[in-house]
């Protein structure tokens, strides 16, 4: 049930369950979610992350939507619960909505927010665009939240994006999180077990080409499909300390150039579409040695998984210099979901140094402010 009679948040709660009050539930909140949108046209993209948080996690969400596509000033509360439990006993928690268009109006908006953060709990706050917007908000909240997570599919432009967080990191030393850094945890994981020998290790600092190849099949929620295999190869060339030299779009593929002392290294990201694996995931990933022809092969598997419409967690891993060829052999990605992602980054404790060494490989690159790919087929990008 929804109740929306007014800007009287408090009484509509208590109105709200009056209505529930005959039905067989239980009231439970063990944290607060604030999350700060401007993408209305996602609507369902948010309703589907709060239902995988709350089914897992009961909590008062306070959901805020930003219409800058209107200019008249407008302010809308909507206030219902959330229900946990298919049969008997259910747990229920709140969910107030509110949707603020016209600058006037988006002053309230702190106002609204503070007096219904439930108290004694942990406040955490989603915010999907650039932390450059809408500062004041954040500025107002940082003495109320635990932590702030990310989604950079909101940003317009990563390297100002990246330069934000880093920047509110160093004003208000809050903890960040973000949630496509955490979908990439398992690609991490593998590419450090599969150079954790120190000899392979040496072949890594001798890469001079690495290929990053990543699904565009079409989304109607996500827009930026190339922002993971943007944050992988800032993460590796992190890793590598290499210097940024040169960023260029040519046909859709992505190459980003890098100095080292020893060589250069150059990153390519290449699109390809794939309808058996998930929009914007990584597909394979390539490294190329400048010195004894070594070539490492990370792919995932081409098919769902067995008696499941799951993508195939599997990556198969090959390896070969110009003495030997390993035994091709297989590693686990773990199954992704946003809301898992988005409570795995609530409860860690603290950001880690790759994270902010990233987004600091990120701040160093120009990229175009509008970038626009071409989706190329598997034949078309062979060569």
């Amino acid at each position: 049930m929804a109740v929306n009679s007014g800007l009287n948040i408090e009484q509509r709660l208590n109105d709200l369950w009056k209505a529930e009050d005959s039905k067989n539930l239980v009231r439970a909140c063990l944290f607060n979610l604030i999350i700060v949108s401007q993408k209305k046209e996602q609507s369902n993209y948010f309703q589907d992350l709060i239902k995988g948080v709350v089914g897992r996690f009961p909590c008062r969400i306070i959901f805020i939507t930003y219409d800058t596509a209107s200019n008249e000033g407008k302010l809308d509360v909507n206030v219902r619960a959330e229900m946990v439990g298919a049969t008997g006993l259910k747990i229920a928690c709140e969910l107030i909505e509110i949707q603020v268009s016209g600058m006037e109006e988006e002053k309230k908006i702190p106002f609204l927010i503070l007096p219904n953060i439930v108290p004694d709990l942990p406040v955490y706050l989603l915010w999907t665009q650039d932390p450059s917007k809408s500062a004041e908000l954040l500025s107002f909240l940082k003495n109320y939240i635990s932590k702030v997570i990310f989604d950079a599919e909101g940003a317009l432009n990563l390297k100002s994006f990246s330069q934000g967080v880093l920047d509110l990191v160093q004003k208000y030393s809050i903890s960040v999180g973000d949630i496509n850094w955490t979908a990439l945890k398992g690609w991490r994981k593998i590419i450090a077990s599969l150079f954790s020998e120190k000899e392979c290790l040496v072949q890594l600092s001798r890469m001079k080409l690495i290929k990053i190849h990543y699904n565009v099949i079409a989304s109607k929620l996500l827009k930026h499909n190339e922002r993971e295999a943007i944050y992988l190869q800032a993460w590796i060339a992190a890793q590598l300390k290499c210097q940024f030299e040169s960023y260029e779009v040519n046909e859709g593929n992505i190459r980003i150039g890098y100095q080292r002392p020893l060589l250069p290294t150059t990153f390519l990201l290449i699109p390809e579409e794939n309808t058996n694996h998930e929009p914007g995931s990584i597909l394979s990933i390539e490294f190329e040695s400048a010195q004894d022809r070594a070539h490492f092969v990370l792919k995932r598997g081409p098919e769902k998984m067995l008696g499941s419409n799951e993508p195939s967690r599997q990556v198969f891993v090959h390896s070969s210099t110009a003495d030997y060829c390993n035994v091709p052999y297989c590693l686990y990605l773990p199954q992704r979901q946003i809301s898992s992602d988005l409570i795995e980054e609530i409860f860690l404790k603290e950001s880690s140094q790759h994270y902010m060494n990233m987004l600091k490989k990120l701040s160093e690159i120009n990229f175009n402010n509008k970038m626009e790919f071409q989706k190329k087929s598997n034949s078309e990008i062979g060569s």
